[in-house]
């Protein structure tokens, strides 16, 4: 499960061993000043659901139902990336919506969404 955390002005994405191979992407860093909306989600796999043959994965893995772990795009590559970090055994996650920044939003699951919402507010 990927975790957050701050470090001076920035957002950091660390990733579980296992992301790390399905996304072929280690973690990354957002600028804080990015964060627009944290929200909490229930059951994140099905906030996904739906990345049909109009969506385009850049890298990852995508098992509807069950895995949703990448970089994917909305409507083509006109639109800003998301990062998405969930599986089906997420009850809670948090989509953090960004601006100015590599990726538009982060969904991601956590078994704390509340401490996400707090230490970004």
């Amino acid at each position: 499960m990927a975790t957050i955390s701050k470090q001076d002005d920035k957002l950091v994405v660390t990733l579980s061993a296992t992301e790390k191979i399905e996304t072929i992407h280690g973690g990354f860093d957002v600028p804080l000043h990015s964060v627009r909306k944290v929200e909490i989600i229930e059951n994140p796999i099905k906030a996904v659901h739906g990345l049909k043959p109009s969506h385009a994965k850049l890298y990852g893995m995508y098992l509807p139902g069950e895995t949703a772990v990448g970089v994917f795009l909305n409507d083509g590559l006109k639109d800003e990336p998301a990062f998405i970090a969930v599986h089906h055994k997420d009850k809670l996650g948090v989509r953090i919506t960004l601006s100015d920044a590599k990726y538009s939003e982060l969904v991601l699951g956590s078994d704390e969404p509340e401490s996400i919402v707090k230490l970004l507010s």
